[in-house]
C-alpha cells in the first residue's frame, strides 16, 4: 500500500467516524429533548445537543433554557452541560409556554 492510498483510506475512515457520531448525537438528542436535566442545582430543559472536539475527546454538550421557579422555561437564561456534568434527569416538561411547543 503506497502513502497515498493509506492517506485515502484514513480520510474514509475517518470521514465514517464523523457519521456514526452524528447519528450517536442525534439518537442521544431524540432520547433526551424535552427532559428536564439538572446541572449544579440548576434545572433546564434540552433542546439541543453539540459534539466539542477536546483532544481526544468528542464530547455532547446539552443545551437549553433554565427553568424558572414556578416550572416555566426562562426567556433568556440558558445552560449548556455535558452529559458528565449533569446531576441527574427528569421526565420531559408538559408546560406549552416553551417557545418550540416541546
Amino acid at each position: 500500500m503506497t502513502e497515498a492510498e493509506e492517506l485515502d483510506q484514513i480520510e474514509a475512515e475517518v470521514a465514517e467516524l464523523g457519521r456514526q457520531m452524528l447519528a450517536k448525537r442525534d439518537r442521544a438528542l431524540e432520547i433526551l429533548k424535552g427532559r428536564v436535566a439538572t446541572v449544579r442545582t440548576r434545572q433546564f430543559i434540552i433542546r439541543s445537543a453539540k459534539p466539542y472536539f477536546g483532544g481526544v475527546n468528542t464530547r455532547l454538550f446539552f443545551e437549553g433554557p433554565q427553568l424558572k421557579q414556578d416550572g416555566s422555561p426562562h426567556a433568556r437564561a440558558c445552560e449548556s452541560a455535558p452529559l458528565g456534568m449533569i446531576d441527574a434527569i427528569g421526565p420531559a416538561v408538559t408546560s406549552t409556554n416553551c417557545k418550540d411547543g416541546t
